[in-house]
């Protein structure tokens, strides 16, 4: 499976207008890529795969079990940090497109670094 770097921004862009620190079943985060449907079928795995993702990536907090109860509760100081970066459109998508390109490995906080470290151009 991989690494759908949009997928992760909305789950990111989610959790931060959460307005609770209580545990909340992966399969009842309202996305808008992502269907009832989806959620309620068994096989449905991209979702949990991005979330574990992002846990190993320290973005969010998250239980990831070997059973059916997968839980985030919420963004780190680090996941906090990064939803800074992706919020805005301009910056994200330009810096994904250099990432792209140039055929790099892509994960938030690689871009985001990259994007701060001011070699991303910006013109209006």
């Amino acid at each position: 499976m991989k690494r759908n770097i949009e997928l992760q921004k909305e789950i990111l862009l989610f959790l931060e207008e959460k307005e609770d620190i209580k545990p909340l079943p992966v399969e009842c985060m309202n996305l808008p890529s992502i269907t009832v449907e989806d959620t309620t079928d068994p096989n449905f795995i991209p979702l949990f795969y991005q979330v574990k993702l992002l846990k190993e990536e320290g973005l969010i907090e998250a239980n990831i079990s070997n059973g059916d109860c997968h839980t985030v509760f919420n963004l780190t100081s680090s996941g906090q940090d990064k939803v800074q970066f992706i919020k805005n459109d301009t910056l994200f998508n330009r810096t994904l497109d250099v990432f792209k390109k140039q055929a790099l490995p892509i994960t938030i906080t690689l871009l985001a670094d990259y994007a701060k470290s001011g070699s991303v151009i910006l013109t209006v």
